[in-house]
């Protein structure tokens, strides 16, 4: 199975058990063992998350285009297509998978543009 496969399969796994919880306010998901490390949170989210919460948490990210972009895949990879549109049961998860994206790029050198001139 490859990476992409995977990540399908973990988003799906996300989703199913979000509608079997019923999308609830701060509902435990559990995991299954494989999962992309897009969904695999760097700390629990706070008990009550906002959505000046989360964007709290991104802004500082925002300007790397890379981190902006996954943040965007991960936003949608629970149906949410902007961040206005997520609804306050949806910010727990977001905060998670935000945390799990900016956790991957922690440490990473940022692109370096290279001049020919």
């Amino acid at each position: 199975m490859n990476t992409l496969e995977n990540l399908i399969d973990a988003i799906n796994n996300l989703t199913a058990a979000l509608r079997a919880q019923g999308g609830a306010p701060g509902a435990v998901i559990t995991q299954p063992a494989q999962t992309s490390t897009l969904l695999a949170p760097a700390t629990p989210p706070p008990a009550n998350v906002t959505a000046d919460s989360l964007v709290a948490l991104i802004t500082p990210h925002i300007g790397n285009e890379a981190i902006k972009a996954e943040l965007g895949t991960a936003m949608r990879s629970i149906g949410v297509n902007s961040l206005p549109e997520a609804q306050p049961h949806q910010f727990p998860t977001l905060y998670q998978l935000f945390q799990g994206v900016i956790a991957r790029f922690a440490g990473a050198t940022p692109p370096q543009s290279t001049s020919i001139i």
